[in-house]
């Protein structure tokens, strides 16, 4: 049997409902999630309409858009297979166009705490159907944006922290700039800043308009002015000092066994409260696992792991095979809560998901199939 019918038939025993999303995707969406960098990797397109497209870089963003869609009112799955395109570089040799398997978790935020491990476990028993005992790296965005909340910073520099966690630069950046020489804002984000968020937006597209100025790049005027208004708050915000930043670069250093992080992470903060509470959820969601699923031998808890595109805020996972070198990458995958939020609320379906969450993961069969040999 290959690895995607492998894939297949594990998503299969979960009675999941079965989708083929769209190839062509907004690219706005993309560039949202993961920035102006992606343009190096997405296949763009423009569109007649005016409309920025691309190929779609993975399922999961095409997958929750298709899932919102269902009308289920209850908590259910989806399960895909398609391909994915990724323009490639010397850094990251490969097929520009790949087959990716993989499911998607929809339920209420309560729930959806409670599947986490059984997620992780089917990605597992997922890999094992195929042959291949994974290696597994895991990490949590939500405990990272919980320690950044817990050290006493500026909500502005706390927010930049979470926001950067899984971007170029990433939280390493967001301290260096912190620790540099300030720089006044322009008097347009300052301007912006004054301004209550949803009149700001407007505020902007009418100077636009009036200068004759249409935005490109594929972001909205909301956006643009949503990073302007940022800019515009920082310079009026605390400076974090050396010593908040001290807890954080600590926890970003640590890459151990689960339960020798969960030791190294306890008491990293005196206030942090709501790290301690996040930390205990975390350690009662690798217990869990545990239980479901044999954990590969060799695990280990990254506090630092993001993944390519940065939609994820809480649990994220890699698999992997050692032996494949710079492809050892079998898949991966976490939780999105936000990201299923926003979708909805751009497809006029805010309300039905304003407390459900959303999990999943993809793998490449290509990638399992080598790696079993």
């Amino acid at each position: 049997m290959s690895a995607a019918a492998s894939i297949a038939a594990v998503l299969v025993k979960h009675a999941m409902i079965e989708i083929d999303p769209p190839v062509l995707q907004p690219a706005g969406l993309y560039l949202e999630l993961a920035g102006e960098n992606l343009r190096k990797r997405a296949f763009l397109i423009d569109d007649p309409s005016g409309e920025e497209l691309c190929l779609r870089p993975d399922m999961t963003v095409p997958a929750c858009r298709a899932a919102i869609a269902l009308p289920n009112n209850s908590a259910f799955a989806v399960r895909y297979q398609g391909l994915v395109f990724r323009r490639q570089s010397a850094l990251t040799a490969g097929a520009a166009e790949f087959l990716q398997g993989g499911a998607e978790w929809f339920a209420p935020a309560a729930d959806m705490e409670r599947q986490e491990p059984a997620i992780l476990a089917a990605a597992l028993e997922a890999c094992r159907a195929a042959g291949v005992e994974p290696s597994l790296r895991i990490g949590n965005v939500g405990l990272f944006a919980a320690l950044a909340r817990s050290v006493g910073l500026d909500p502005v520099w706390s927010e930049r922290l979470v926001r950067a966690f899984s971007r170029a630069g990433g939280p390493a950046g967001v301290m260096a700039e912190a620790s540099a020489p300030e720089t006044p804002p322009s008097a347009l984000a300052e301007a912006l800043a004054a301004l209550p968020a949803e009149r700001a937006g407007a505020a902007l597209a009418e100077m636009l308009d009036i200068a004759g100025v249409a935005p490109v790049g594929g972001r909205s005027v909301d956006d643009i002015a949503a990073r302007l208004r940022e800019q515009g708050a920082r310079a009026g915000a605390v400076r974090p000092t050396e010593a908040q930043f001290a807890p954080i670069r600590t926890a970003l250093t640590i890459n151990e066994t689960p339960d020798a992080a969960f030791g190294a992470l306890t008491g990293l903060t005196k206030s942090g409260a709501v790290f301690g509470e996040a930390l205990e959820r975390f350690r009662a969601f690798w217990a869990e696992t545990i239980k479901l699923a044999k954990a590969p031998a060799d695990t280990r808890f990254v506090f630092g792991l993001g993944r390519g595109i940065s939609y994820y805020d809480g649990l994220v996972f890699e698999l992997e095979a050692p032996a494949l070198g710079p492809r050892a990458s079998l898949g991966g995958g976490g939780r999105y809560d936000g990201l299923l939020r926003a979708l909805a609320a751009r497809e006029a379906n805010a309300g039905r998901f304003a407390v459900w969450a959303a999990a999943g993961f993809a793998l490449r069969p290509k990638r399992l199939e080598d790696a079993a040999k």
